[in-house]
């Protein structure tokens, strides 16, 4: 692999590693029930609706849960993976999607972590 692969690949995992921690933040802000007129959630809520809500018009709610929140950290982290399974070479969505429902999980874990922490 090429050392400019090399440099895309770690450019792209570090944006969508970015969009996926801010997705993943408006889920747990919302079952949290986190005040939204915060300036930090104002922040999120401004970088995901562009996303978020044509999901939303497509995938409803249960109980209280914003699937279509979930579907697009799923969407940001596959595309971010089959990206870089791309730029190295390998071309396998199957692969993608379990390595993509895996970093969410991590992503997930990091984030609770980093609270319980602060």
């Amino acid at each position: 692999m090429t050392s400019l692969a090399q440099i895309g690949i770690l450019v792209l995992q570090t944006l969508g590693g970015l969009y996926l921690l801010i997705v993943l933040l408006r889920f747990l802000l919302q079952v949290a029930r986190a005040d939204f007129y915060n300036p930090l959630s104002q922040f999120i809520a401004k970088a995901t609706n562009p996303a978020l809500l044509p999901l939303r018009r497509v995938i409803p709610g249960l109980f209280g849960l914003d699937l279509a929140c979930l579907v697009l950290a799923l969407a940001v982290q596959f595309v971010t993976v089959f990206l870089c399974l791309l730029m190295a070479g390998v071309f396998n969505p199957l692969t993608a999607l379990l390595w993509g429902a895996l970093g969410i999980a991590s992503m997930v874990t990091y984030i609770y972590f980093a609270c319980m922490i602060a």
